[in-house]
């Protein structure tokens, strides 16, 4: 389980859904979308939890609809037959993935190389 520690910069709600803004790190705002509307406050401190099976990773650079892209660097890659680890180190620390072994041949991952870490928004918990 990935886990960051954040404040709430901002909140939208609208027709029953709320997208909590959450700065974490002081350089990064993540985005989580919760049914309702919640009892948050602005500055409010969260702990998010994203399960590793939950992340996505796309080439440096690639245009997506994820609204929680970051950039980070392939620390390790621990390849099996069906299913891979991959840790990234990003500005809000090491994010953990697993993925399709095939992915790691397609996206031509190695360690060093520099990476987009997709966390979309409805996949990211406040625990």
């Amino acid at each position: 389980m990935n886990r960051f520690t954040g404040n709430i910069a901002a909140i939208d709600t609208s027709e029953g859904l709320s997208c909590i803004h959450v700065r974490v790190a002081n350089t990064l705002v993540l985005q989580v979308l919760l049914v309702g509307t919640p009892a948050l406050s602005i500055g409010q401190e969260l702990r998010l939890a994203c399960k590793e099976t939950n992340v996505l990773l796309a080439q440096k650079g690639a245009l997506t609809t994820v609204q929680n892209t970051i950039t980070g660097t392939v620390q390790t890659l621990e390849q099996g037959i069906v299913l891979s680890k991959v840790t990234v180190a990003t500005s809000i620390g090491v994010v953990t993935t697993v993925i399709a072994s095939s992915a790691i041949t397609s996206l031509a991952l190695t360690v060093g190389i520099d990476i987009d870490v997709l966390m979309p928004m409805h996949q990211i918990y406040i625990t």
